[in-house]
């Protein structure tokens, strides 16, 4: 089934970034369920979630190893994200309720621990209005989606953009984008032909995040 988007549709890309690795997403499935807890209690569980979905061992080590990568790593990139709250001095994490957190919800809803390299993919405004742009469209040669990129990016008509910035939209896509969405398997890009190629079923962390319905006012 192929993406129908209406209405321009974007996740900071940073956030898309920063929910790329799989074990915070599975910090901010946890916290969905207990609004608070010890880092201690959170390495447990995420470390559960990871041993079972690898069908390995839990050992003292790896509980340790888990503890210090989220308390340097993880944590404290989630909260500059302003997913959660973390409380250095108790060691203490709790959920937020701010937009950021809801989003940060939503893709680890749908997404799962094959997801990454589609997050990261996403993890750019560009990218993200060029899959909205194709979706649902047959193949377009790559000037034409220049156009409705950067006629995207200015909130203005197709016709409305200057030659010189479609031309320029044309070479990032061509050097930059296409080839991130086509190693994702987002799209299908043929370079020498410059044709773009909308794929039939996209991920559902995609289509999820980039429709009208997946949006949500600030």
């Amino acid at each position: 089934m192929a993406l129908e988007i209406e209405e321009p549709a974007q996740v900071d890309p940073e956030l898309m970034q920063v929910l790329a690795p799989p074990r915070r997403r599975r910090v901010v499935s946890v916290l969905e369920d207990i609004d608070a807890l010890s880092t201690e209690s959170l390495a447990a569980s995420v470390l559960a979630d990871e041993a079972t979905a690898a069908a390995t061992v839990v050992t003292d080590d790896r509980r340790r190893e888990m503890h210090s990568s989220l308390v340097h790593v993880d944590l404290p990139a989630l909260e500059d994200a302003g997913v959660l709250e973390y409380d250095r001095t108790s060691n203490w994490v709790a959920a937020r309720s701010a937009r950021p957190a809801r989003i940060a919800q939503r893709i680890a809803s749908a997404a799962d621990g094959d997801d990454r390299a589609t997050l990261e993919a996403l993890a750019n405004e560009r990218r993200q209005a060029l899959l909205t742009c194709v979706a649902g469209k047959g193949p377009c040669e790559l000037e034409r989606v220049a156009r409705l990129v950067a006629a995207r990016e200015r909130d203005c008509r197709p016709a409305a953009v200057p030659a010189d910035v479609a031309d320029d939209v044309a070479t990032s896509l061509h050097h930059v984008h296409l080839p991130k969405l086509g190693a994702a398997d987002l799209l299908h890009y043929d370079p020498e032909e410059n044709v773009v190629v909308a794929v039939d079923d996209l991920p559902s962390v995609v289509t999820d995040l980039l429709s009208p319905t997946g949006t949500e006012s600030a």
